[in-house]
C-alpha cells in the first residue's frame, strides 16, 4: 500500500468553478430570472434601461459607441403569450435594420425544448455603411411569464452565403456565452447564486432541524477524520525521519488511533512470520510530539478489526479522483459498525481534493460491506492559497447536490487548511469554518438593511 498523506500547509482544493457573474438580484428573491456565468473577456458593462437585467458587455476599451464583439442581454416587455421561434425572426429583423441583407438559422431545427428555450445564429452579411458584416447567436428564454434575450457575436469582414467567415476562437467565446445563459431553477446553477450570500452579506439563518441534524453528523465526522489524517501524516513523517518505514512488498497499510488533543498512536502494519500481521507503532503525546512505541508482533484486537473493515471496504465499487489514496476508519455511530473512508490524495503543493470521495459502511465484524456513499458526483479542487488571500474573486463556491447540507470532506479540509468554504446546495448557502457551519439567507434585500 502506498501512503499518502497532506502537506500541513497544503491548501484546500476544489474544481475551480469560475467566480459567477450575477446578472442582476431580484429584491426579496432567492436569485435572479436568469443568468450567465460572465467570461473575463467581457470587461467593460453598460446598464440598459432600468429592468435590472438588460446591459451590454464589450471587450476591454470597447463601448456602444464602438466595439469588435459584444453580448446583449435583454428582457423582453409584452411578448409573453408569443412564439420563442416567431419572435426569434422578429427580433433578428430589429436588430437587422442597419443591414443591407441578413439571414438567420435556427440551430434546434424548430425544436422549443419545452417552450422554454430557442436558438438561433443572426448573419449580417454587409452593414448599409462600411465594409464589416456581423455574425451573432441569439438565445431566447422563457422563465414564467416573462423572456429574456442574449445575444453574443461581433464584427467581422463582409461576406456572402457562401462565405461565412470561420473564427473559431471568437465563435467559440460567443457559442460559451450563450450557452451559459440559463434560466435560473435551482441554488446549485452556479450562476443564479445571490452573490451577496456568496461573500457572506446576506444575514445567518437558523437550518431546519433535519438540516441540524445533518449538520452535527458532518461536524462529528469531520472532527474524527481530521484528527485521524493529523496522526496519520505525523506519524508517517516521523517514521520517515527515524528510517522505519515499511519495506518494498511487506507493506500492509496503516491505522491510526487518536485519543484526546494530538494524542494517539500511528501504526505501520506490515508482513511478518508467514506472512502475518506485525506493526511498528509511533504514539503521539498530547502535544503533538512523537516517541517510538514497542514492535507488536501481533495486532491488538482494536488495531486488526481496523485493519480488517479496511481491507473488506477495498472490496468495494467507488470511483477516485487520483492516483494517490488516503484511507481512515472510524467507528459507526451506532457504536459497533464502521465507516471506512477512501479519499483520494494529491501530492501537489496547495491542491485539496473535495470530490472523488466514499464512504464504506462495514458491519461490526469487519466482513461485509453495507452500502458505499460517495461524496460527489465529480472531481473537484481548489487551491486554499487564494482563499487565504481574502481576495473577493477567489471565492470558490462548492456546489454539492448529493446532500442539503455541507458533509464531513468540507469540514475535516477547512480544519486541515484553515480556510472557510462556501458549499453551495439546494438547500441554500453555507460556510464551513472548521467545525462550525454556517447557512447564509438568499433573500438579496436583507443584505440592504
Amino acid at each position: 500500500m502506498k501512503l499518502s498523506r497532506h502537506d500541513p500547509e497544503k491548501v484546500f482544493h476544489l474544481l475551480m468553478l469560475a467566480l459567477l457573474f450575477l446578472l442582476a438580484a431580484v429584491p426579496a428573491s432567492a436569485f435572479p430570472p436568469v443568468a450567465w456565468s460572465r467570461n473575463g473577456f467581457y470587461e467593460v458593462s453598460e446598464k440598459v434601461g432600468n429592468d435590472g437585467i438588460s446591459e451590454n458587455f464589450y471587450p476591454a476599451g470597447e463601448s456602444s459607441a464602438r466595439w469588435t464583439e459584444r453580448v446583449l442581454v435583454r428582457k423582453l416587455d409584452g411578448v409573453s403569450d408569443k412564439s420563442l421561434n416567431e419572435l426569434m425572426e422578429k427580433l433578428r429583423v430589429d436588430y437587422a435594420a442597419d443591414c443591407a441583407m441578413s439571414n438567420s438559422i435556427d440551430m434546434q431545427q424548430g425544436q422549443k425544448f419545452g417552450g422554454i428555450d430557442a436558438l438561433h445564429v443572426w448573419f449580417c452579411y454587409r452593414e448599409k455603411t462600411g465594409d464589416q458584416g456581423r455574425l451573432e447567436f441569439a438565445k431566447l428564454v422563457r422563465n414564467g411569464q416573462s423572456v429574456y434575450l442574449m445575444v453574443a457575436g461581433g464584427h467581422v469582414r463582409a461576406y456572402s452565403e457562401n462565405s461565412i467567415p470561420k473564427e473559431v476562437e471568437r465563435q467559440n467565446r460567443w457559442i460559451e456565452a450563450v450557452g451559459r445563459f440559463v434560466v435560473c431553477s435551482k441554488l446549485t446553477q452556479m450562476q443564479c447564486v445571490p452573490g451577496e450570500a456568496l461573500f457572506g452579506r446576506t444575514p445567518i439563518i437558523a437550518p431546519t432541524e433535519k438540516e441540524q441534524a445533518e449538520i452535527a453528523l458532518a461536524v462529528s465526522r469531520g472532527k474524527a477524520l481530521y484528527n485521524q489524517d493529523y496522526l496519520a501524516w505525523h506519524g508517517t513523517d516521523f517514521a520517515v525521519a527515524k528510517g522505519m518505514q515499511q519495506k518494498a512488498g511487506k507493506g500492509m497499510g496503516f491505522i491510526a488511533i487518536p485519543t484526546e488533543g494530538r494524542a494517539g498512536t500511528f501504526y505501520l502494519v506490515s508482513k511478518g512470520a508467514d506472512d502475518q500481521p506485525q506493526a511498528d507503532s509511533f504514539i503521539a503525546a498530547q502535544d503533538g510530539k512523537f516517541s517510538v512505541g514497542p514492535h507488536l508482533e501481533a495486532l491488538p484486537d482494536a488495531v486488526a478489526i481496523r485493519l480488517k473493515a479496511l481491507k473488506t471496504a477495498r472490496q468495494a465499487e467507488f470511483s477516485m479522483c487520483s492516483d494517490a489514496l488516503n484511507t481512515a476508519v472510524i467507528q459507526h455511530e451506532n457504536g459497533s459498525d464502521w465507516w471506512v473512508y477512501m479519499m483520494s490524495a494529491t501530492k501537489k503543493f496547495e491542491e485539496v481534493w473535495i470530490g472523488g470521495h466514499a464512504r464504506v459502511h462495514v458491519s461490526a465484524d469487519g466482513a461485509k460491506i453495507l452500502s458505499v456513499t460517495p461524496s460527489t458526483k465529480a472531481c473537484l479542487s481548489f487551491d486554499a492559497a487564494l482563499l487565504r488571500s481574502g481576495n473577493r474573486n477567489n471565492v470558490n463556491p462548492i456546489t454539492q447536490i448529493l446532500t442539503e447540507t455541507p458533509n464531513e470532506y468540507h469540514v475535516m479540509q477547512s480544519l486541515t487548511h484553515a480556510v472557510p468554504i462556501m458549499v453551495v446546495t439546494d438547500a441554500g448557502v453555507w460556510r464551513v469554518s472548521g467545525d462550525k457551519i454556517d447557512k447564509f439567507s438568499t433573500d438579496t434585500d436583507s443584505a440592504k438593511k
